[in-house]
């Protein structure tokens, strides 16, 4: 289902989401496997990889803490949802935002120039990773 959470990672959400009478997602009847796996890792990402508790502290409402973290939360989903080795070695949304791209669709991984518009999917090289600068725009805007 995750074949790119690192292994850590995933034998730490698991152990935490089905703690016997913890009554987090894990324990919950009424889903199936599947989706108590996607609830409990989404929780987890949620939990140690955005600001979500940050916001919570300073008063936020849940579930607008949790709107504002959603993206984050469903980048990082895709991310692990994908195979290791195809999995592309990148910046993130922010980090690229900083530099002028935009990423247009996770899947097909394609990017969008900011200043000059013109939009680009990088070719993998072998292993399925992206070739050495792959964020830089075509036209060297960036």
């Amino acid at each position: 289902m995750l074949p790119g959470i690192p292994e850590v990672k995933a034998n730490a959400v698991v152990n935490h989401a089905f703690e016997v009478g913890s009554g987090r997602v894990g324990r919950v009847s009424a889903l199936d496997l599947t989706e108590k796996l996607a609830l409990a890792v989404k929780a987890h990402i949620r939990h140690e990889h955005t600001m979500y508790d940050d916001l919570l502290a300073e008063g936020w409402d849940r579930d607008e803490a949790r709107e504002a973290v959603r993206p984050d939360v469903d980048a990082l989903y895709e991310r692990w949802r994908q195979p290791k080795a195809q999995r592309p070695r990148r910046f993130t949304q922010g980090e690229l935002a900083k530099i002028g791209v935009t990423i247009l669709d996770e899947r097909s991984f394609q990017l969008k120039c900011d200043r000059c518009g013109v939009v680009w999917s990088p070719s993998l090289r072998s292993g399925g990773r992206l070739p050495r600068h792959y964020w830089r725009c075509p036209r060297g805007c960036n």
